[in-house]
């Protein structure tokens, strides 16, 4: 009789831990959704971080071509150059109605 006790006792705590397991398995799915809609996101944003500043070397490399092609070798000139290149990514996000990075892109409201 003591042993189907402990068996039966054994079997309870058995059936205990795996239902504990299977509550956890579940509670780690709903928050492994979130985690993911959430890492999509800063994702999204990165990658759209990367466009601005890919453009903004763009704009430097042409920027500094330009001054180059004048002659000059005063570094103060590469240096306005390449402040100056912050002009045109600056105008495509102030610009409401840009789709890849402007302030009025539908992936910048969520």
């Amino acid at each position: 009789m003591d042993t189907q006790i402990v068996v039966a006792l054994v079997g309870g705590g058995f059936a205990v831990v795996v239902a504990l397991i299977s509550k956890i398995g579940s509670d780690n799915k709903k928050d492994h959704g979130k985690v993911h809609q959430v890492l999509g996101r800063i994702e999204e944003k990165i990658d759209k971080d990367k466009a601005m500043f890919a453009s903004y070397l763009r704009s430097v490399v042409g920027a500094l071509i330009a001054v180059y092609s004048t002659g000059t070798t005063d570094p103060r000139d590469y240096g306005k150059g390449a402040i100056a290149a912050i002009i045109p990514p600056l105008l495509r996000w102030v610009n409401p109605k840009d789709a890849g990075f402007g302030r009025g892109d539908s992936q910048s409201q969520s």
